[in-house]
């Protein structure tokens, strides 16, 4: 089994996910007050490649974005999760790609404008070529123009590499693409699509995850969501017959007869399933875990099979892998945030038990940065525009310096720490934790930390509760 680092090269799509959450979806002509905006950097291939970088892979990234701040925010997700993306180009005359996505009571509705992802081109592939040759197995997804996919495919293949297409969303291919493919990993609907001989067997929802009548979460690892909501009830699910394993069988060897070397199909509340050496369906089971957020299982599915190829696993043990990690992508929320590392999927793997839950409660704390600090202040990050007085930074021991969500100079000047003006204050700095963009993405990285160790906010004003890190700790752990 090879036990070197993994070189994985990704070539896809980057987008910035605006989550509106609201009490009801507005109908058309219809304005409503929503209820929070979160700013979430997403996208297919940038959700892959920081799995494949949580679980060990040197990871690179070919792709594009626009030259604004949504770009730079999602390069920044990149490049904190050791991923190069010296290979994403910045586009002045175009901006990043966006999904809108509204939810509301667990329905969604969500509008994707692809923007600078439409703009990868063959000519990209080229331009960093050297990335492939040093890749092991190269990801490729359909969020970017099918011409660019099956050009990067074919150069792969001509360079000796394994080659992996998530066929998502399902568009038009053409046939020759499948011979360059060495793995396609369709859910259901999709693998009908492709397989072009009737959906009669269908009926079957795909989901990461189902919910049976006693509430329990069954996280099937397998395919990509597009948002938290469309759990379904596993009752509606479990009703596998012997037909629809035969049309399963069917509709994979098409895809074999067509070019792909091999088939890995996602079956919802079923699992997965592939073809074994007789042309046999073979199925991986999933696992019983607490769903928080499914929205990035797909990819992380993609990212972890793709690792335990390079890493010698035979197909199964790889599917294996990809299941574990893929369930526990879905107890944190976040696609990116919630990629596991290869530590928690050996655990998850050993013990069957996911990650601990805690809450940001009891994860965020407040301190005023002119107290010692101490063990169990984990991760110190200052939250504040200027440099506190008299402090020197070696004895601040901060870990960040995150200035970005901190009051904006007006509204610090408008509070000028007179305690009849509190409550207007928090109002407002709420406001603006609100509406600006670069906050949402820092206190979606505040969260993430805190998920994980204990964080701890800095202020430097004299008072212990009329500050504004008090306001910010009660909006991160919406209290």
């Amino acid at each position: 089994m090879k036990m070197t680092q993994p070189k994985v090269a990704v070539i896809g799509s980057l987008n910035m996910d605006i989550v509106v959450e609201a009490r009801q979806i507005p109908q058309i002509g219809e304005t409503l007050l929503g209820d929070r905006v979160r700013f979430i950097p997403g996208g297919k291939g940038a959700n892959q490649a920081v799995a494949a970088a949580r679980l060990g892979a040197s990871t690179s990234m070919i792709g594009a974005v626009g030259a604004d701040n949504f770009g730079e925010d999602l390069l920044a997700a990149l490049r904190k999760e050791g991923v190069d993306v010296s290979g994403v180009k910045r586009l002045a005359d175009t901006a990043t790609g966006v999904a809108s996505i509204y939810v509301a009571d667990g329905d969604n509705s969500i509008l994707v404008v692809p923007g600078a992802n439409d703009q990868v081109t063959p000519a990209d592939i080229d331009q960093h070529l050297d990335k492939l040759k040093e890749a092991d197995i190269v990801l490729l997804q359909l969020e970017i123009p099918v011409q660019t996919v099956f050009y990067a495919a074919r150069i792969a293949k001509s360079l000796g590499k394994k080659v992996i297409l998530n066929p998502a969303p399902a568009r038009e291919l053409p046939q020759e693409i499948y011979g360059y493919i060495d793995y396609i990993t369709p859910n259901r609907t999709e693998l009908v699509r492709y397989a072009g001989i009737g959906a009669s067997m269908t009926d079957a929802t795909d989901t990461t995850v189902a919910t049976d009548a006693t509430g329990t979460t069954v996280a099937t690892d397998v395919t990509d969501m597009s948002s938290p909501s469309s759990a379904l009830n596993k009752s509606n699910t479990a009703h596998t017959t012997h037909t629809n394993s035969d049309f399963i069988r069917m509709a994979m060897q098409r895809l074999k007869e067509l070019g792909a070397a091999q088939v890995v199909t996602t079956l919802g509340a079923e699992g997965s399933a592939f073809l074994d050496e007789v042309g046999e369906v073979r199925t991986v089971a999933g696992h019983v875990v607490s769903v928080v957020d499914t929205t990035g299982a797909g990819d992380c599915f993609n990212a972890a099979l793709a690792i335990a190829l390079v890493q010698g696993q035979s197909l199964k043990e790889a599917i294996q892998y990809a299941s574990q990690a893929s369930a526990l992508a879905v107890t944190k929320f976040g696609a990116q945030a919630g990629m596991p590392t290869a530590d928690e999927v050996r655990q998850f793997a050993k013990t069957g038990s996911s990650r601990p839950t805690t809450t940001l409660g009891e994860q965020i704390r407040v301190k005023r940065i002119y107290e010692p600090p101490a063990p169990e202040d984990g991760y110190r990050i200052l939250v504040d525009r200027l440099w506190p007085r008299g402090m020197a930074k070696a004895d601040a021991a901060i870990d960040e310096w995150m200035k970005g969500i901190a009051p904006s100079p007006e509204l610090r000047k408008e509070f000028a720490h007179r305690m009849e003006r509190y409550a207007d204050f928090s109002a407002n700095y709420l406001r603006e934790l609100s509406s600006r963009p670069e906050c949402a993405v820092l206190a979606d990285r505040i969260r993430d930390i805190a998920r994980e160790r204990p964080v701890t906010l800095l202020y430097a004003a004299k008072d212990p509760v009329y500050n504004h890190a008090n306001v910010l700790r009660r909006w991160l752990i919406d209290e």
